[in-house]
């Protein structure tokens, strides 16, 4: 069972009027502290979800996908909105986007073994991306995946992926799927090691898909949900 609101009121998943940024940030160091970065999935995955998010106006659309891990059919789909609480402030996403995504969390009614987020883990100046987010206060395995560098130095270049550290602690993957294309940022994140999380995202890309099938399907279920909600 995922619980989403902590015993301590500063992990409550709602954000109070006096959540100022300096709050904030020292929030994140603290939660960053409990990332779990060893891979702690089991040996064989049967479901992988991915989350999403959209805005409009003053509403935060939320999807998730969830899909069978060895054909990557769709076996659920959830999608949920709440008032955006949060303004958008750089490094700060997660307190953003997070409750949103708690709330479609909430509605699944299958378990999937791990969670695909469409943003950093701890890739990240504080170590505490949207992904690290989630993991930590969902309790559920995660996987940061996200369409620019935010933080660290790509280093070892190999064909179609570099590692990503910060000093001498690697954080994250950049990979590209095709030749040709921007790589995309595999991030470190909570209960799944980095090994385990690049090969993951590489059997979720399938096609001729630049990212996650599992992500792509939630990034269009939180759009067709922004999109009704405006007729």
């Amino acid at each position: 069972m995922i619980s989403y609101v902590s015993h301590d009121d500063t992990l409550d998943r709602r954000v109070p009027r006096s959540f100022v940024v300096e709050k904030a940030r020292k929030l994140q160091l603290k939660l960053a502290k409990r990332v779990l970065r060893e891979d702690l999935l089991p040996p064989s995955l049967k479901l992988v979800a991915g989350v999403d998010v959209s805005y409009s106006e003053e509403t935060t659309f939320s999807a998730v996908a969830v899909l069978n891990y060895e054909n990557m059919e769709l076996v659920e789909a959830k999608c949920s909105a709440v008032k955006t609480r949060f303004p958008y402030v750089p490094t700060l996403l997660s307190f953003r986007e997070a409750p949103a995504i708690f709330s479609v969390l909430k509605k699944l009614e299958s378990a999937p073994d791990v969670y695909l987020i469409d943003g950093q883990g701890v890739a990240h100046p504080y170590g505490f991306g949207l992904a690290s987010h989630v993991g930590v206060i969902a309790k559920v395995p995660t996987i940061g995946i996200a369409k620019s560098r935010l933080f660290g130095k790509v280093t070892k270049r190999k064909p179609y992926s570099a590692l990503i550290s910060k000093g001498n602690e690697i954080v994250g993957v950049a990979l590209t799927t095709k030749a040709g294309r921007r790589p995309i940022y595999v991030s470190v994140d909570h209960m799944v090691s980095l090994n385990r999380a690049v090969e993951i995202v590489k059997h979720c890309i399938k096609n001729d898909y630049q990212t996650a099938k599992p992500i792509i399907m939630a990034h269009k279920l939180a759009n067709e949900e922004k999109w009704k909600a405006r007729r």
